[in-house]
């Protein structure tokens, strides 16, 4: 099974539920340069394809210093993330 988590509450929600019914499962961003066994996986696959959020800066509230942070979701490349920067 491989399931498209539309946003990062849903990517929560989704690893929250595999992980309390037991049910193996994987995280993976693109899936790009990813290998499986011919036999399948047996569980959960979870793509973060749909999640490619990129923002610079990202200030956060919680550091006093007001540094600047990159924020990249979990489905974003590294040439949209170099070229968001």
């Amino acid at each position: 099974m491989i399931v498209y988590p539309l946003d990062a509450e849903a990517l929560k929600r989704t690893a929250a539920e595999a992980f309390s019914s037991g049910t193996r499962s994987i995280v993976v961003g693109n899936a790009t340069n990813l290998l499986f066994d011919d036999l399948g996986f047996d569980g959960m696959v979870i793509s973060c394809a749909s999640l490619k959020r990129v923002q610079y800066p990202y200030r956060t509230e919680r550091d006093p210093d007001g540094r600047e942070y990159i924020y990249a979701e979990c489905g974003a490349s590294l040439p949209q993330l170099v070229n968001t920067v």
